[in-house]
């Protein structure tokens, strides 16, 4: 969850960059068009039954950013699914050569290579490398390897930062941003779904 107040915008959004815990509900007030509402409904329950490939620590899901990043993982097969597909990037697209030296975990955290290459960390966590710019989110995740955990945090919070660059390219709105002018109050709901 990521609250900035900047004079009198709220700027405001949920993410799930590490892991989800509560799901979260945010919506503020405000004379503004992007006053808007942001929230994960899906029932704490479901976090705990439906968190993908061995993420789940205690009672919360972690990223694979998070589980990943823990020298304890380094050598576990999902923390290099999407080696294969760096070396690609570096090999084939002319703007993606920096990657050679990174591997998955690159990837999940957008640091290395990708920390200042927002269109290949969010292609390569999606599986969109042939096509990086494309805005329909409907594409997105639709043949392996991807970030497994991206994609569930998609389909049961529609919307949510789920990944570092996730809001890449901006006009596809997966990050759930918001800037509510004339922000006066930002409601927040813990487990909105129960």
């Amino acid at each position: 969850m990521t609250l900035v107040a900047n004079g009198d915008v709220l700027n405001y959004n949920v993410t799930y960059v590490d892991w989800v815990g509560l799901p979260v509900e945010m919506l503020s007030r405000g004379t503004g068009a992007d006053c808007k509402k942001v929230a994960c409904y899906v029932p704490q329950q479901q976090i705990l039954t439906g968190c993908p490939d061995g993420l789940l620590d205690g009672k919360r899901c972690l990223a694979a950013r998070s589980y990943c990043l823990d020298p304890a993982h380094d050598g576990e097969a999902y923390c290099h699914v999407l080696d294969s597909e760096v070396q690609r990037c570096a090999q084939t697209q002319p703007d993606c050569q920096g990657a050679a030296g990174d591997d998955t975990s690159n990837v999940y955290a957008c640091d290395g290579f990708f920390a200042q290459h927002p269109k290949w960390c969010a292609a390569l966590n999606r599986h969109m490398l042939t096509d990086p710019d494309n805005k329909d989110t409907s594409k997105y995740y639709q043949s392996a390897p991807y970030n497994t955990y991206s994609k569930w945090v998609h389909q049961v919070c529609p919307g949510i930062y789920a990944f570092a660059y996730d809001d890449y390219p901006p006009s596809a709105e997966e990050s759930g941003f918001h800037a509510c002018t004339g922000g006066k109050e930002l409601e927040i709901t813990f487990c909105p779904g129960g």
